[in-house]
């Protein structure tokens, strides 16, 4: 039986990962990664139960490196380049 589910995959192109042609998926799409002010404040030796205050940075000003505009992670455009895959 194992097999006939395997054509049926294959036959409908399941694809359990889909890579969804947003923004957040973008090979133009950039962000920087913040830590929090009052962090660097509060622990001045850089570290937050064992690990680097950078452990806790969070994502920032997410925009399109190609066009220079404000993009939400979810969000799509027409001109959508897939990623490089990573080794």
């Amino acid at each position: 039986m194992a097999l006939g589910v395997k054509k049926a995959k294959d036959h409908c192109g399941y694809e359990p990962k889909p890579v969804l042609p947003v923004c957040g998926n973008c090979a133009a799409f950039r962000s920087d990664m913040v830590t929090p002010a009052w962090l660097v404040k509060d622990y001045p030796d850089g570290e937050l139960g064992g690990k680097p205050l950078s452990y806790y940075a969070q994502e920032k000003n997410p925009r399109c490196a190609d066009h220079g505009f404000a993009v939400k992670k979810m969000a799509t455009c027409r001109l959508f380049k897939e990623k490089e895959p990573t080794k």
